[in-house]
């Protein structure tokens, strides 16, 4: 099975806590809210894909990235500064 030809999974979903807590099992990090997104990235090709398995690579074309190997990133994409979007990955 290739993840990154077929597609058609969607991100993880992410749990929310109303308030941080001090865990050696855990690990939180703070919430940005944007579009959360699946980005597939290799030395061709880089395909951004909403949590609805939209297409968003022309939406967020200024996001480009190239990889030697294919590689999977799921984040969440965010406007910092000057509206300069960016995809930001969720550890999991």
């Amino acid at each position: 099975m290739n993840l990154f030809k077929m597609r058609n999974f969607k991100p993880m979903e992410l749990l929310e806590i109303k308030e941080p807590f001090n865990s050696k099992d855990y690990i939180y990090e703070l919430k940005f809210d944007g579009i959360r997104a699946l980005m597939f990235v290799n030395k061709s090709e880089c395909y951004l894909q909403s949590r609805n398995q939209n297409n968003l690579t022309n939406k967020f074309s200024n996001i480009v990235y190239k990889t030697k190997t294919d590689v999977i990133f799921d984040g969440e994409i965010i406007a910092l500064k000057d509206e300069i979007a960016t995809l930001i990955p969720i550890d999991n």
